[in-house]
C-alpha cells in the first residue's frame, strides 16, 4: 500500500487520481483550494476505501505551511500535483495570479519538502 498525496486533488484528474488510488488500497491525503466537495462531480466519494482518504482545504498561495506540515506529518511517499491554473484566455486578465499560482508557489513548496527523504516520486 502506498501512501500518496494529491494535490489539486479537486480538478478534474486529482478527482479521477484519487478514486483509483482508494480502490487500489492506497492512503490518500487531498488538497484542494475549494472546501466544495459535491459528490455528483466527485466519484471518489461513493468510493469503497474513502475512509483511506483525507482532505485538507489548502491554498497553495496561501496555506503553503498548512500543506507542508501536513506532508510532513502523513509522510506520503508520492506527491502526485494536479494543481494549477490552465485557462489562457483568463490567464491575461490577472496574469500574476496564475503566475504565482503555477510558479512562485509551487517553487516555494518544492524548497521546503526538498529534505523529505520518505518520498520517493513527485510527480
Amino acid at each position: 500500500m502506498n501512501k500518496i498525496a494529491v494535490i489539486g486533488s479537486s480538478s478534474f484528474v486529482g478527482k479521477s487520481l484519487v478514486d483509483n488510488f482508494l480502490t487500489i488500497g492506497d492512503s490518500v491525503i487531498g488538497f484542494n483550494r475549494s472546501n466544495v466537495i459535491n459528490p455528483i462531480l466527485n466519484s471518489y466519494t461513493k468510493n469503497k476505501n474513502i475512509s483511506n482518504l483525507e482532505l485538507i482545504h489548502a491554498d497553495l498561495n496561501h496555506d503553503i505551511d498548512v500543506i507542508v506540515n501536513k506532508i510532513k506529518e502523513f509522510r506520503p511517499n508520492i506527491i502526485i500535483d494536479a494543481a494549477g491554473q490552465g485557462m489562457v484566455a483568463e490567464s491575461w486578465l490577472d496574469p500574476k495570479n496564475w503566475f504565482k499560482t503555477n510558479l512562485v508557489s509551487k517553487a516555494a513548496l518544492f524548497k521546503e519538502i526538498l529534505d523529505c527523504t520518505f518520498l520517493e516520486k513527485y510527480i
